[in-house]
This record gives C-alpha cells, sequence and structure tokens, in this order.
C-alpha cells in the first residue's frame, strides 16, 4: 500500500529552495538579478492584456515614436502580428518600411474567406469601435489636475485674489469644412484590395448575332467578345508633422484628431482622383476621363440666354435616356451644389422672352409637397432622381477660353463602379533627420492602397463645362 504524501513537507521544501535561490541572487546581483532569473508566470508587465479597452491610434503612434513600450500596447502590437501574418507572410503583401506598422482601416473590407477571417474581422470591428467611444470624464479630470490644467489661481495674476476665478473652458476642437465625398454617396461598390493588390474581373464586352436563315442555307458565324478590369493598387499617402508634446501630454481628442484628420484627407484625395483624374501609373484614372462612357452634347449653345447657359431643359431627360439606350439603368446626378442651385431655379419665360418669370422648370410640383431636400449632405432631387452635391466636383473646367465658374454634370448607376481599398493602413514614423529632431518632432506617414474603375463605362453619362453662375 502506498504511504501518504505529506503535503505540507513539500510544499516546505519548495519554499526553502525558491528562499534559497532568492539568496544567493540578491547576493549576486540585487533583487532585478532575481526577478529575471525566476520563472513567474503570473507576473505581468505593462498593460493587462485581458483589459476592455478599445483600439487606440495614439498608443500606436506612440510606439512607433517609442514613447510607449509594446508591453503598454499589447492591443496595437498583437493586431499588427496578425495582420503581418494574414497579409504579408500569407498574402503577399509588402511593407514600404521594416519598421511600419498595419493598423486596422475598415472590418468590412477584410476577408471573409472562411470562419476564423470572419471571427477576426468581427473582434477588429468592436475593438476600433470601443476606442472610439472616448474617455473616462473622471480619468480626463485627473490628467488635467496632474498636469496643472486646472488652475488654482488667476490666469491673469498668479499673486492675485483671481484665484476664485474659475478656470477657461476648453471646448471642441473646431474642424476646417471640407468636400463632401462623392462616390460612396452616390452608391459606388467599395471591396477589399487583396493583399497581392492586383484584382481583375473577366468581362463580356460584345455578344454574338443571331440571324433568320432560309431553308439548307449557311448561318453566319459570330463570336461574343471579352475583355477585363483590372484594378492595380495605387497608393495615397499623407505626412503629419507632430510636436513631441502631443504624445507626452496628450488626451484622447488629441488621438481622434489626428487619426480622422489623416484618414478624411486620404479619402477626399482617392474621392477626386477617381471622379477626374487623368491617370497614370502612380494614380487612378478619373471616372469622366474614361472614353466609353457617353458624352451628351447640350441642345443649347453659348448664345442661349440664361447668362450664356448652355444646359437646356430638354437636355436632362436626355441624359438619362443616353444611359438607357446603353440597356443600362440610371440612378442618380453628381455636380456641384450651385449647378444644382441653377437647375432648381430655373422657370421658364411668362410674358416676354427671356423673362424667367413663369413656372419652375425642373421639380415641377414641388410646390404640391415635392421633397427638395436642400440639406447640405443629403441627397436633393432632379427629374425625381437624387442629386449629390459636392465641390469634389471642379469649378474650373474649359469652356471657349474661360475656365471660371465651369463645371460638369455627371450621371447614370454609380453601383457600377468599383473601389478596392486595402482592409490596413501603413503608419511608419521617424525622428531622425535635422528638422524633426531640433524640433523635436515626430513625423508619422501614413498609406492606404486603393483603385477604382467602372464596371460598365455604358453606365455613365457626361455633360461637362457648364456655365454655373
Amino acid at each position: 500500500m502506498t504511504a501518504p504524501v505529506d503535503i505540507t513537507s513539500t510544499i516546505a521544501e519548495k519554499l526553502d529552495g525558491v528562499k534559497d535561490v532568492l539568496a544567493k541572487l540578491q547576493a549576486k546581483g540585487g533583487a532585478n538579478d532575481a526577478r529575471q532569473s525566476l520563472p513567474l508566470p503570473n507576473v505581468r508587465e505593462g498593460e493587462d492584456s485581458l483589459s476592455s479597452r478599445g483600439y487606440s491610434y495614439m498608443k500606436l503612434f506612440q510606439l512607433l515614436a517609442k514613447q510607449v513600450s509594446p508591453n503598454e500596447a499589447k492591443l496595437e502590437v498583437d493586431l499588427h502580428n496578425r495582420f503581418q501574418k494574414l497579409y504579408s507572410e500569407h498574402g503577399g503583401y509588402t511593407r514600404t518600411e521594416p519598421g511600419s506598422v498595419l493598423a486596422p482601416m475598415g472590418a468590412e473590407l477584410m476577408p471573409m474567406a472562411n470562419k476564423s477571417d470572419r471571427d477576426f474581422a468581427y473582434e477588429v470591428g468592436q475593438v476600433v469601435k470601443a476606442g472610439a467611444l472616448g474617455a473616462d470624464p473622471r480619468e480626463v479630470a485627473a490628467i488635467r489636475k496632474r498636469w496643472g490644467v486646472e488652475k488654482t489661481l488667476s490666469w491673469q495674476d498668479e499673486t492675485a485674489l483671481g484665484a476664485l476665478v474659475a478656470p477657461p473652458m476648453f471646448g471642441e476642437l473646431i474642424d476646417v469644412l471640407r468636400n463632401n465625398e462623392v462616390f460612396l454617396q452616390a452608391g459606388a461598390r467599395m471591396i477589399g484590395m487583396p493583399p497581392n493588390g492586383r484584382m481583375v474581373w473577366p468581362r463580356q464586352t460584345g455578344a454574338s448575332t443571331a440571324y433568320y436563315v432560309g431553308e439548307s442555307a449557311a448561318i453566319t458565324a459570330s463570336e461574343p467578345t471579352t475583355g477585363d478590369v483590372t484594378l492595380q493598387a495605387k497608393k495615397v499617402a499623407a505626412l503629419v508633422k507632430i510636436p513631441n508634446e502631443l504624445f507626452r501630454y496628450s488626451s484622447i481628442s488629441v488621438e481622434s484628431f489626428v487619426r480622422d484628420d489623416m484618414m478624411k484627407v486620404m479619402a477626399l484625395r482617392m474621392d477626386k482622383e477617381l471622379l477626374e483624374g487623368v491617370g497614370s501609373s502612380v494614380a487612378p484614372k478619373g471616372l469622366i476621363n474614361y472614353a466609353g462612357i457617353t458624352a451628351h452634347t447640350p441642345l443649347g449653345s453659348a448664345a442661349d440666354a440664361h447668362s450664356g447657359f448652355a444646359l437646356q431643359p430638354e437636355d436632362i431627360m436626355k441624359m438619362i435616356a443616353e444611359v438607357e439606350e446603353k440597356n443600362a439603368t440610371f440612378v442618380s446626378w453628381v455636380s456641384r451644389p450651385l449647378l444644382w442651385a441653377y437647375l432648381a431655379n430655373r422657370r421658364a419665360d411668362a410674358i416676354t422672352a427671356g423673362d424667367n418669370k413663369g413656372p419652375f422648370v425642373f421639380n415641377l410640383i414641388r410646390e404640391l409637397g415635392d421633397d427638395m431636400n436642400v440639406r447640405r449632405t443629403a441627397p436633393s432631387k432632379l427629374n425625381g432622381y437624387p442629386f449629390y452635391k459636392s465641390t469634389q466636383v471642379s469649378g474650373v473646367r474649359t469652356r471657349g477660353s474661360a475656365t471660371t465658374n465651369n463645371t460638369y454634370l455627371l450621371g447614370g448607376d454609380f453601383s457600377d463602379y468599383m473601389i478596392a481599398i486595402s482592409p490596413t493602413v501603413e503608419f511608419a514614423t521617424t525622428q531622425q533627420g535635422d528638422t524633426a529632431f531640433q524640433q523635436d518632432q515626430t513625423w508619422l506617414r501614413a498609406i492606404l492602397p486603393h483603385d477604382g474603375a467602372p464596371r460598365r463605362e455604358a453606365s455613365f453619362v457626361l455633360l461637362d463645362n457648364l456655365l454655373y453662375a
């Protein structure tokens, strides 16, 4: 029969052994050597990896600037490593700089080939969403007090009785007025750019032909034709020079400011290029420069009334019909706000030619409840179709020898336009170089691969060079 084990004696022996090791290590090199030599699995370094905090772009920027250690940004490091494994090691994506970091751009753009991919995309969406919820007000108050933001004396005279004056209020950041994005508003399809940066869709460009033939007559042979739509990753980039004080003393509002500003400027630059770009090896070709879209010729002329405006009421319905003549579906319009205002205010003549006192030419029944929807960020209506207004649309198109106040009207089915965007944005920082080092700055660079192209060019119609003011 096996003798019972004396648990108390066993534990005591183990503790004596640990004490001996600690005593030897302390005599040799102190407590630090003891901590480094003993395997202590339950000792946590850095932040708690099980915390519920969301993804922090500011924490990521601080990590890149070596303001915090990887142990203090475990969530950001973990997502980078998983993106690196998914997109670089398995997918073929090559980072532009070895020290750069991959950060989430959009969970909905990530691959969803299997359950593991879907679970990862869901996790990314949740942690990014949690990171945007803001800071604990009590934590912000503690930070303000710690760094002396809460004033105890007058802001004018620190030695006077102005100590009873409350500290100045610090409101929300007043953002700069920006253009409205066009394509996503109008319904373009957004898809994830694969890690290798290239997507090819085969498409049919022509159909075979059917014939009626007589008895024993030869049938004329015909073949359908094919082509493809290729999207090749182009990179839009932004470079921001950040004073290091923002990393040292920053709050959640600074994180939102830096992140949102960089994302917005890159999105607007991308939107502008996809709309009007001439196209090159480094930038995408704009939709209005594709040869296959229908170029509408206005029925009027420069000598017409209404300040030489060539667009006539008949042009609107004809443009819709030109898209439908190509067997496509007309869905919406895109142009500048002032062009829509001109069209909405256009009136027929009443008594004499050119008096513009008759009924409204477009949206004739708006007095009876037709929703004109004049809000800036909402689509208006033109002949029953949504009209998306944006100053992304050029106001300096060429009309004869003039370029001022000239624009274009673009219409069609914008769901027939594809935008491929990388699910990750690549961040890199540097503090090297004469300027950055001398001025105590961190330069932050962001790169977003993308491309765009129409699936079917016949789905769009363009009326160019219109005077709108």
